[in-house]
């Protein structure tokens, strides 16, 4: 009957298996922008100048191009991470193991009481 005991309890005649997985993983890209304006404007003066009798004496036009640039540059940096959990599966033991050991138990036991106590 301890026979017995142990059989069930050995974990031999347990069926189980577990699967664990974790996997991390990390991703990073650099974003690169530049851009520059250009802006071109052109001014214009006129210059006038008069005899005291009123009359013009000179005529000016001056004519000027006025040009502006601006350069930017952002450099910028994404993140991104991933992570995969752990999974665990589990089967119980066979429940006709104990039926396999109950019957031998008592083929053991009566075959006992005929050969001793008959």
């Amino acid at each position: 009957m301890i026979f017995a005991i142990c059989l069930v309890s050995c974990s031999m005649l347990k069926e189980s298996s577990k699967t664990d997985a974790m996997a991390q993983a990390e991703f990073e890209k650099i974003v690169d922008s530049r851009s520059l304006v250009l802006k071109t404007a052109i001014r214009e003066t006129n210059t006038m100048t008069y005899h005291p009798d009123g009359s013009i004496l000179q005529f000016q036009q001056i004519q000027e191009e006025v040009s502006q640039t601006q350069a930017t540059n952002v450099l910028d940096t994404e993140n991104a991470s991933m992570k995969k959990e752990l999974l665990t599966k589990e089967s119980l033991p066979w429940k006709g193991w104990s039926w396999i050991i109950g019957i031998a138990i008592t083929l053991v036991a009566l075959l006992i009481y005929i050969r001793f106590f008959r």
